[in-house]
């Protein structure tokens, strides 16, 4: 399934992948289960990626991952390139996260 139907494929994966590690977070809230580490949620904004990992490794195997790997990193002026686009994930996160005034 993973070869003939790539794109759905990617997209169970990551919601599977990602939702196997938000849903202690839900149950814990609900008061169904005890508390559980709070960074979870991090984890599971892995999902993506691990389901990536996993439809490169199916249908390119280990020399398409390595590819993939080597592609990724091999940017010229990578330094450069980081050192100008860094700071924008910073100010996203500002403008999307709410103010800390002590509620959820």
């Amino acid at each position: 399934m993973l070869r003939d139907r790539p794109v759905a494929s990617f997209f169970v994966l990551a919601y599977a992948f990602s939702w196997i590690a938000w849903a202690p977070l839900v149950l814990q809230r609900s008061g169904l289960i005890a508390p559980v580490p709070p960074y979870l949620h991090l984890v599971g904004g892995l999902g993506p990626l691990v389901a990536a990992t996993c439809m490169i490794l199916a249908n390119g195997g280990a020399k398409g991952l390595r590819s993939s790997i080597v592609r990724s990193l091999g940017t010229r002026h990578r330094v450069s390139w980081l050192l100008a686009r860094a700071p924008r994930v910073f100010v996203a996160r500002d403008a999307v996260s709410p103010p800390d005034d002590g509620r959820l």
